[in-house]
């Protein structure tokens, strides 16, 4: 069994890697929230698999209060931290911020008629805004605090609503030095910023934090690799899910204003209904075109 023994950094190194950690967590928020939001109205999918699933004929069982709960939870958490790093680095905040549903000064969360893929748009957008200004946010004396905050909140939500097929996976740029595919990247076991390993999700293969944590030289290339860190997605997931259902999973999903059964990719192309249901009357899928929920 591979040793994954924490080991002591220095402050700079510390710092490094809470911002890497950081980083990870603000780039899978969109997705994670986008896929809580679909737990809310099970209608709107609320399969164990965690993936969006046809419309039932059964009536709508009643809206699920903890998921909404806790991803109006994450986004509000979000939104104080960008409020706060907006004031204290003179900068504009995004314009969304604009729209937030406040109570006097209180984030209350997402408005209501929100959809799941608009969830993680507006999640995209305070993310993005937080991540352009990720390097000084760590030059800053409470930018450590923040990236643990952040990852901390995220990370709870991930464990408490897991998803299969999982989102896209963070490896470094670099393959696995045993089966050669690009598959390897970290994982953390516990807040301590070096009680991680890196793991090949190919074949498995392992390595733990002090083996690129001894000396000065591996230090700065795991941290300048951590930070070029690039998306693969779950294949052999995503296959399974679509042998199963018969269609691939999607966070653009919304329901159909003239039938409410589930319409794919209202995006991208032309929509479809999801399911087949020959008691249904003929038309045109019919989606908002405004997910977020906001105002036209």
């Amino acid at each position: 069994m591979t040793d994954t023994t924490t080991i002591e950094v220095d402050d700079g190194t510390s710092l490094a890697l809470a911002a890497a950690r950081a980083r990870r967590r603000l780039l899978e928020a969109p997705g994670l929230v986008a896929y809580i939001r679909t737990l809310v109205v099970p209608g709107l999918g609320g399969a164990k698999d965690g993936m969006p699933r046809a419309a039932s004929k059964e009536p709508p069982a009643p809206m699920r209060i903890e998921a909404a709960d806790d991803s109006d939870s994450l986004y509000a958490q979000l939104v104080n931290w960008v409020d706060y790093w907006a004031e204290r680095l003179s900068v504009n905040p995004p314009a969304t911020l604009l729209a937030v549903w406040r109570n006097k000064s209180d984030v209350q969360g997402f408005r209501g008629t929100v959809t799941p893929p608009g969830a993680g748009q507006l999640v995209g957008y305070l993310t993005t805004w937080l991540l352009i200004r990720h390097d000084e946010i760590a030059a800053h004396e409470f930018g450590r605090a923040y990236f643990d905050d952040v990852s901390t909140i995220i990370r709870s939500a991930q464990a408490r609503y897991a998803r299969a097929p999982r989102g896209d996976r963070h490896v470094l740029p670099r393959p696995c030095p045993v089966c050669d595919h690009f598959a390897f990247g970290a994982e953390w076991a516990s807040e301590d910023v070096a009680d991680f390993v890196l793991r090949c999700e190919h074949c498995g293969h392992e390595e733990p934090a002090a083996d690129h944590l001894a000396t000065e030289k591996a230090t700065r290339h795991l941290v300048v690799a951590l930070r070029e860190e690039r998306n693969v997605w779950d294949r052999q997931g995503v296959l399974a899910f679509y042998d199963e259902h018969g269609y691939y999973p999607t966070q653009e999903v919304q329901r159909c204003r003239v039938c409410g059964d589930l319409v794919e990719h209202p995006e991208r192309g032309r929509p479809r209904h999801l399911n087949d249901d020959d008691g249904r009357e003929p038309h045109e899928p019919q989606v908002a075109s405004n997910p977020t929920g906001a105002s036209a």
